[in-house]
């Protein structure tokens, strides 16, 4: 004899669900501890085999009907779009998530850097200099930075990880 715990812990079920189960008498209702654990297997297993074959429902509710064409046509999706997942890898059209959250973490400090790096460099320059030459100077400095960066090895990077 055994307990809905018990049962719940053999069946791979949780306590709620036995209580579901005897509450819609698929499984039968004992005293405390009182329940058989062969017999309630065996409907159990009763029970799944009328769900899979479309003749019982798998809820009081109905909201966990078992529709196989609903199912089956979800499996066949799903295997679908894991195919065209592959071969879109395989063509190198999608790139590892890890890859691209590195590389642009790297670009971005880069580009941190080096503007950050900006005054330090220029202080000399500009110390002697006023309103619009300034602004040229700082100008050309941000844009030959960008251009640096623009160049930089960021898709080399992406794309020879997801090689790898």
């Amino acid at each position: 004899m055994a307990t809905q715990a018990e049962v719940a812990e053999h069946l791979f079920l949780t306590d709620r669900s036995i209580r579901d189960l005897i509450s819609r008498g698929v499984l039968p209702a004992a005293r405390r501890g009182q329940l058989d654990m062969d017999d309630c297997r065996r409907r159990y297993l009763d029970h799944l085999r009328m769900i899979a074959a479309g003749r019982a429902r798998g809820s009081a509710s109905g909201d966990d009907d078992l529709d196989l064409a609903a199912e089956k046509a979800r499996l066949t999706k799903e295997q679908a779009d894991a195919a065209a997942m592959k071969n879109a890898r395989d063509r190198r059209e999608l790139l590892p998530r890890t890859a691209v959250n590195e590389a642009v973490v790297d670009a971005f400090g880069r580009v941190r850097d080096r503007l950050l790096g900006l005054p330090g460099r220029l202080v000399a320059t500009l110390a002697n200099r006023t309103g619009s030459d300034v602004r040229r100077v700082l100008t050309g400095a941000i844009d030959e930075a960008l251009l640096e960066l623009s160049l930089s090895a960021t898709m080399a990077r992406i794309d020879h990880d997801a090689a790898a």
